[in-house]
């Protein structure tokens, strides 16, 4: 659609929300009154401006322009100047101070309030302090246009440009000026070629060493996001010489120089091929060092327990409970007995549960106060409810806050304020990246037992580092592989075929009376039908479910018509269509209704949530993964109320709305940690690095009743036989070694 640009004067703010600049206001143009709406922050009724954009049909308040690009314009007549100046923007200035001071300076007023504005103090009625606090408020507003505009050229939205301002402050375009790559290494979501393209529009020459140094800083930034907590010396160069255009000797000097500030380390390592120098951002680095001495000193720390008197009470509670377990699983109980910590691993179905019920009877006859916690709020209820005890996220477990003065999340549980437990058992181990584990470990005290639970055949961690699989390959940490598949949970097709699936081989299909099932569709629109047929109508109808709580559509990819983006739409359209009466608001091409399935989709420190129906507590912290619904939407307030599955409800103001996926469909990597009744899967051909076995099992394990693939078989094989995992470049393992052996 072709954009629009208009002219004209505001005649009426409907609605401006301070926050974050969303405003709804009449312009008055030559020929007609229209509303205007975007991103318009500070603006004021007579304000002249020039708005880009294009034109929209609101569902309830009709015809209106969407603002993509604001410019405030100069006022050309005096009378235009003293309604500019007493349009509310200058505090302290109204009709009858406005003026005078034009009277006094005419048309040169403005440059007088922002370079010289004691000279205000010639005017009766203003002191020389008003004319400073006249000139900052009127500076900042100038300076926030500023930066606004400039950005808005190199399509940088209003929002992430006013969020920008905030971040830097004052100096903010001299700032961008001086240093654009700033923007690529900050939390902007702002590309490396985005900024680049600011550096040309500057006439910044690109062997500009600071160029350098960033491209190298935004790849090992790049890196953490894929997984690696480093990158070999020789990838690093190779890769930022690529994004650069420039040879490797100049990557060679942005190198030395980022070492020389200490913004990157170099850490030297003896490999099976020899020395090899692997570089990390320093926060990497720290956390595999802390967490692999942390690790050992736990480990080493705890006195063994009595094993006769374990093995007693194991024998009396498998009489008085019914239990029976293997010799793996009482193998699993006097490792605990004897060892700081244990890790636990097994698929679905091989009594990691049952060893975790009897190791809490233990625990409350011999009276050892233990603790539970989970990665995701979805993880830690279905650790609550699989246990029968309280079991929180590990960043409310180790008190996670907000620094207004740094601008980062810190934890207040520490080395120096350790949690205050015998007994720390963590699950779903297979999700804790390397800066999370580092945190945990530093808050256990030496003499608390840590076992960790988890999959270690589920996709690794969405964050950097491979921590559960380099825990075990360091072979210094006490270890427990579950396999046996117990007989009650082999009455489950969904866990026969998940240890068929790991092992490489095909799965059984459509059983008579099981719960798994395959849906031939032989096109990628076909898929798309069978799928919102079964979610909207078949199983709903058949099984009693709830189409939005109760179904889970998990796709490898986000991309593409089987992609979680375009099934999204489609879902929504069918399980919660527009309908009159029903508040809807869109935002960045994206349409949310209340009653919507929503994932947080970044962690946010920062946003306050309450928790009612079962007493009241409040915290701050949302984080990726968190799975809700929309329960309101307040149009005129441009807020978002969300409740979690952890019964948490938090409000999001419009700005934050980028932070909320639709979740009707989800990825893999998202849904882990997560456990629904129902998962809809569908097999088609995506790319091939996402044509794996082990994101197959992690899909289906994520099914509680029933898994119903949709497309064709060929994709269900190749996946099967697809054994090949994301390579991680990760030390862990090597530094528990390390330290074990000096």
């Amino acid at each position: 659609m072709e954009k629009v640009i208009l002219q004209g004067v505001v005649e009426g703010i409907i609605y401006q929300n301070d926050n974050n600049g969303y405003t709804v206001a009449v312009l008055e143009t030559k020929t007609e009154l229209l509303t205007i709406v975007g991103c318009m922050p500070l603006i004021n009724e007579t304000d002249k401006l020039r708005v880009t954009g294009m034109w929209s049909n609101h569902p309830s308040y009709g015809p209106q322009f969407k603002v993509e690009i604001c410019e405030r314009l100069k006022p050309d007549t005096t009378k235009e100047l003293i309604e500019y100046l007493s349009s509310g923007m200058f505090k302290g200035i109204g009709p009858s101070k406005a003026k005078k001071l034009v009277s006094h300076f005419g048309m040169d007023v403005l440059k007088v309030i922002k370079n010289d504005p004691t000279r205000l103090s010639e005017v009766k009625g203003f002191t020389i302090e008003a004319g400073l606090r006249i000139s900052e408020d009127y500076c900042e507003i100038i300076e926030l246009e500023e930066v606004m505009l400039f950005l808005q050229n190199f399509g940088v939205s209003p929002v992430v440009g006013a969020k920008i301002y905030k971040e830097i402050g004052a100096g903010s375009l001299d700032e961008i000026k001086r240093d654009p790559y700033l923007l690529s290494l900050g939390d902007f979501g702002i590309d490396f070629n985005v900024a680049d393209k600011i550096a040309e529009n500057l006439n910044i020459n690109p062997d500009n060493i600071n160029r350098i140094m960033s491209g190298i800083e935004y790849e090992l930034m790049k890196a953490a996001q894929n997984g690696h907590s480093f990158l070999p010396s020789d990838k690093l160069k190779e890769f930022s010489s690529k994004l650069l255009k420039i040879d490797v000797e100049l990557v060679d000097k942005g190198v030395c120089g980022l070492v020389e500030t200490e913004k990157i380390i170099e850490d030297v390592f003896e490999s099976y091929e020899g020395m090899e120098t692997r570089v990390y951002l320093e926060e990497f680095i720290n956390a595999e060092k802390l967490a692999a001495s942390d690790l050992l000193r736990i480990s080493n720390s705890v006195i063994p327990l009595n094993h006769k008197e374990i093995l007693k009470m194991t024998t009396q509670l498998e009489a008085t409970s019914h239990l029976k377990l293997d010799k793996k699983q009482k193998d699993a109980i006097l490792q605990v007995s004897d060892n700081g910590v244990v890790v636990i691993t097994g698929g679905p179905g091989t009594g990691k549960t049952t060893i975790i019920h009897t190791l809490l009877s233990i625990f409350d006859k011999i009276g050892m106060k233990y603790l539970l916690a989970a990665p995701t709020g979805r993880a830690s209820k279905r650790m609550s409810e699989a246990t029968g005890t309280d079991a929180s996220t590990i960043h409310r477990l180790l008190e996670v806050m907000f620094s207004e003065e740094t601008g980062r999340p810190f934890f207040q549980k520490d080395r120096n304020n350790p949690l205050d437990t015998n007994v720390l058992i963590i699950d779903e181990m297979s999700m804790v990246d390397i800066s999370l584990m580092s945190s945990l470990l530093e808050a256990v005290k030496n003499g608390t037992r840590l076992i960790l639970l988890g999959d270690v055949d589920q996709l690794p961690s969405v964050g950097a580092g491979n921590v559960l699989k380099d825990i075990i390959h360091s072979e210094r940490i006490s270890f427990v592989k579950l396999s046996k598949v117990f007989r009650q949970a082999q009455e489950s097709m969904i866990v026969v075929n998940a240890h068929k699936i790991n092992r490489g081989e095909y799965p059984t299909l459509n059983a008579k009376g099981k719960d798994f099932f395959f849906i031939n569709a032989s096109s990628f629109e076909r898929v798309s039908e069978v799928i919102i047929e079964l979610c909207s109508k078949r199983l709903p109808e058949a099984y009693g479910l709830n189409s939005i709580r109760d179904i889970q559509v998990i796709s490898p990819t986000r991309r593409g018509p089987s992609g979680v983006r375009a099934l999204n739409v489609d879902l929504q359209n069918s399980l919660n269509p527009k309908v009159e009466g029903v508040i809807q608001k869109e935002w960045n091409g994206i349409v949310y209704r209340v009653g919507d399935k929503v994932m947080q989709n970044k962690n946010n420190y920062d946003i306050s949530w309450v928790k009612t129906k079962s007493g009241f507590e409040d915290g701050t912290g949302v984080f990726n993964g968190d799975l809700g619904s929309i329960i309101s939407i307040d149009v005129f307030g441009l807020k978002v109320q969300v409740y979690f599955d952890d019964d948490r409800e938090a409000w999001y103001t419009f700005d934050n709305m980028d932070e909320l996926d639709l979740a009707y469909a989800v990825t893999v990597h998202k849904s882990q940690g997560c456990e629904f009744p129902v998962v809809v899967i569908p097999m088609c051909k995506v790319h091939n690095m996402l044509m794996t076995r082990n994101l197959l099992y992690t899909a289906v394990t994520r099914a509680k009743q029933m898994v119903v693939l949709v497309g064709e078989e060929e994709w269900l094989a190749q996946m099967v036989r697809n054994n090949r995992e994301m390579f991680r470049y990760s030390a862990l393992a090597e530094r528990i070694s390390f330290l074990w052996e000096h």
